[in-house]
């Protein structure tokens, strides 16, 4: 099972937001979609995923969604 909410709150973490700045970041004007897939471990609309690869682009979708890649190293 993949864990997406780990992978987001891994984010939310590094960059050092709180879940309603990460959610201004994202374009996100309420912190409930966030919230919903952080505590239920939901699969992130491709909406969604779009927003968050767009505001942090050293992390890559496949390591967002599933978890089997390496974020990007941005130089």
């Amino acid at each position: 099972m993949s864990n997406y909410s780990s992978r987001i709150k891994e984010i939310i973490n590094d960059k050092e937001l709180s879940i309603s700045d990460f959610c201004k970041l994202i374009g996100l004007n309420s912190p409930t979609t966030i919230h919903l897939l952080i505590k239920e471990n939901r699969k992130p609309s491709s909406k969604t995923v779009d927003r968050i690869l767009a505001a942090f682009p050293e992390y890559t979708k496949d390591w967002l969604l599933y978890g089997i890649e390496e974020q990007k190293q941005i130089d």
